[in-house]
């Protein structure tokens, strides 16, 4: 906000904050101002950032900041959770909307941030996602026609035992028993 510029508080919108921090993070000149002040300034807004905060004006922009709630935002996120991005790509989205409300609080456009959220772990987005038996089929037919010798091999013997490509790679004779058709994975991840 200038400089005499009158704030109502309540009035304003997601969409309002969303446009005042891209204002705010592209301007140049107030960059180059706020850095003569010695201030910290982030960089302007990549074309990522700009459409993930677009995604949030879809979301949310209509909202009057002052009744967002932090049920709104937990909503958001379960969203972007479903949309199969990784656990540091939501944290990310939801660092950047948390940083417009903050940017909205700094102007007196309100008073707490309803976005600020404690950030995912890996082991609450954690799901288990098993191949149809039809999607299996497909999935060895198109290893056979490829020109890759092993390849049908290899994900025959991924498909059978569960176990990740790093591991199937990494296997020695010495970990191997065919009689017993066994082999012995050391360090996996789970």
């Amino acid at each position: 906000l200038e400089s005499g510029d009158l704030v109502v508080p309540g009035r304003h919108t997601l969409s309002d904050a969303i446009t005042a921090y891209i204002r705010w993070r592209n301007d140049e000149h107030g960059r180059l101002r706020r850095i003569e002040q010695g201030e910290q300034v982030k960089p302007p807004l990549t074309k990522y950032e700009l459409g993930v905060l677009n995604w949030w004006g879809d979301e949310l922009g209509k909202d009057r900041l002052a009744m967002l709630r932090a049920t709104a935002f937990k909503s958001c996120r379960k969203k972007l959770q479903q949309l199969d991005v990784s656990v540091a790509t939501v944290n990310r989205r939801m660092s950047l909307i948390s940083a417009v409300i903050t940017h909205a609080m700094d102007d007196g456009w309100v008073t707490t941030n309803a976005a600020r959220l404690r950030a995912l772990s890996e082991k609450e987005t954690e799901r288990v996602r098993l191949l149809s038996e039809d999607e299996q089929i497909r999935l060895t037919q198109a290893c056979r026609v490829s020109d890759e010798p092993c390849l049908v091999d290899f994900v025959t013997t991924l498909l059978g035992t569960g176990a990740r490509a790093g591991e199937i790679k990494s296997l020695t004779w010495d970990v191997v028993d065919l009689d017993r058709m066994v082999a012995v994975l050391h360090n996996t991840k789970n």
